[in-house]
């Protein structure tokens, strides 16, 4: 890859070697498996899908992956309105709530990009938090953000709210220039498992900041 430097090589080494050892200095607690979140959206302007996922390489160990994959599909199949946006990611829990990340970011606008930067997450049964910085390990050194806020409490046994506002900024400092972001939202009730209400979505596109809308309703099912 002609962006990727000798540089980024030795910070992507010292990123990975510097979050293992931290986190053999911490104590291990096992926590339960999380689910992996699938949601469809039909909206007015296409059809949204998504997939979450967060696994570790074993139950008590501290080394992880964690993927976000968003695709959006044009009802008439327009090409150049079919987008996918994905982040792979290897996780290395420094402290606490706190874990070194690295991996890599695509997105059809700006292409393949290695990333490295660090995650934070809470996790209660009626909150979870997300919030991930990441700089670009290319030439052009962009930052990306992503962060998921979501709120779900129950109302009684099985039913209960759910809520969601899910953010990604990709920008690159050098050039005073965005590249791509997004702001998702969703409200609606939970049964079981299973999440389904209404949502939008606002895309961003380029450095005029070019958006697109997409209204519609959800259904969202976490499998175990």
């Amino acid at each position: 890859m002609k962006n990727f430097s000798l540089k980024s090589i030795k910070f992507l080494i010292f990123i990975l070697v510097s979050t293992s050892i931290l986190a053999q200095t911490t104590e291990v607690k096992s926590h339960p498996t999380p689910p992996m979140p699938v949601e469809l959206m039909l909206g007015d302007r296409g059809l949204n899908f998504q997939l979450n996922t967060t696994k570790k390489f074993r139950p008590t160990s501290r080394f992880g992956f964690f993927n976000v994959t968003t695709f959006f599909a044009d009802y008439k199949n327009v090409v150049s309105k079919n987008e996918i946006f994905s982040q792979s990611l290897f996780t290395a829990k420094v402290w606490k709530k706190l874990s070194g990340v690295t991996g890599f970011s695509i997105n059809h606008f700006a292409g393949f990009k290695p990333t490295a930067g660090l995650q934070f997450v809470h996790s209660d049964p009626k909150l979870l938090v997300v919030i991930q910085p990441q700089m670009g390990l290319t030439e052009s050194h962009h930052f990306e953000n992503f962060s998921l806020l979501e709120f779900k409490p129950k109302f009684k046994d099985h039913w209960g709210l759910y809520s969601r506002i899910q953010t990604v900024i990709d920008y690159t400092p050098s050039a005073n220039s965005h590249n791509r972001s997004y702001v998702y939202l969703r409200f609606g009730t939970s049964y079981k498992n299973y999440q389904f209400g209404l949502g939008n979505n606002f895309d961003f596109y380029g450095p005029t900041k070019h958006r697109e809308n997409n209204f519609g309703t959800f259904l969202r099912a976490e499998f175990f």
